[in-house]
């Protein structure tokens, strides 16, 4: 498990949950063009070609072709697939329609196919509904996410999607920039590296632990396990690490408020790792998931306040992942001798000497 694979997986995933590593500003617009979106920002973005931002809070809108309701319960077909899931989605959002009754948020029903879903109105609205109707799908990807931008302007930017929602985007859409997740060698230079940057923000550093293989809990001793040899080799390797958050405290007195905050911070982090499974450079790659072993204060110093989310990884080494054996060819002949130790002088009583090859030569 390599710092490089967490950090990319915090730049994932954490800036949806949490602006506290980010600097935000609103986007006024999201417009697609083939698999170009173009942002408008509603101040300059300060970012340069090749930055990556994150995109929070774009909701993708889908063409509704038919609105129409019975005894309270509207059935809506789409254009496009809705992505809406029985026992997952709670709530539908509707615009567009020229009856009242059917904007706005609505409990959802049920979805009998992939361009087709149910919600409560009132009963009283009209039917069939008119207008150039919509729904609004807030999904996590579409315009959101992660992008590699290329500038056009101080206040324009566009970006590349492998998908094509419809356009424009809807929803108070954020752009999250100079993303404050790195990795350090050790505690120490992750303190040096947070000192040196001289802002009032908070970072997060990913440390790697000390590698150390499972131990035996049946013997009374500290070995590792005793291993099968041959083909049955097996094992596990416990990879430790810890997410440190820095956060300013010049204007505390006691670090309380900061704990809190770390309280607060532990569902994201936990939303952007927890049950990932990592690359592994072993043959056995998906055996295991990321599990949580702890957190808690690590240092005050009335600038700064630093928490420690420790985090514990398992990968297994199998047979496959040993010494390969030495290089060898077929056997080509068996020379046998069978001895005795009754008589030291002649000591042998059969020989024999087998030529393997099909064809003598």
């Amino acid at each position: 498990m390599k710092a490089a694979d967490i950090v990319k997986q915090l730049w994932l995933t954490l800036p949806r949950y949490t602006n506290l590593f980010s600097d935000d500003i609103v986007v006024s617009s999201l417009t697609r063009s083939g698999t170009t979106v173009t942002a408008v920002t509603a101040t300059p973005h300060g970012l340069s070609n090749g930055n990556y931002v994150f995109i929070s809070g774009a909701k993708t809108p889908i063409t509704i072709t038919s609105l129409t309701q019975v005894n309270g319960v509207a059935t809506a077909i789409t254009a496009s697939n809705h992505d809406f899931t029985d026992d997952y989605t709670e709530t539908v959002e509707i615009n567009g329609a020229d009856q009242a009754g059917y904007n706005g948020v609505h409990d959802f029903i049920h979805q009998p196919n992939r361009r087709t879903f149910t919600f409560k109105v009132d009963p009283t609205t009209v039917s069939p509904a008119t207008g150039t109707i919509q729904v609004i799908s807030n999904i996590k990807y579409g315009y959101n996410g992660l992008q590699l931008i290329t500038v056009v302007n101080p206040t324009t930017f566009t970006y590349q999607i492998t998908s094509t929602p419809e356009s424009p985007a809807q929803g108070s859409m954020i752009m999250r920039s100079n993303i404050r997740i790195t990795s350090a060698i050790n505690f120490d230079r992750a303190v040096e590296a947070y000192t040196k940057q001289g802002e009032n923000k908070l970072y997060a550093f990913v440390l790697l632990g000390n590698v150390s293989a499972s131990k035996d809990r049946y013997t009374l001793n500290d070995s590792t396990a005793t291993l099968a040899v041959g083909q049955d080799y097996r094992q596990r390797l416990i990879e430790p690490f810890s997410v440190c958050v820095f956060m300013p405290t010049t204007r505390e007195i006691a670090g309380v408020n900061a704990r809190d905050i770390m309280q607060d911070l532990a569902q994201p982090i936990f939303k952007s790792l927890l049950r990932f499974k990592f690359p592994s450079v072993f043959t056995d790659k998906t055996e295991f998931n990321l599990v949580f072993s702890g957190h808690q204060f690590i240092e005050y110093s009335l600038a700064y306040y630093v928490h420690e989310f420790q985090f514990e990884n398992q990968f297994q080494i199998r047979f496959e992942d040993t010494v390969d054996d030495d290089d060898s060819v077929a056997f080509r002949d068996i020379d046998l001798h069978f001895n005795t130790d009754l008589n030291s002088v002649h000591n042998e009583i059969m020989h024999t000497n087998v030529d393997l090859d099909d064809v003598p030569i």
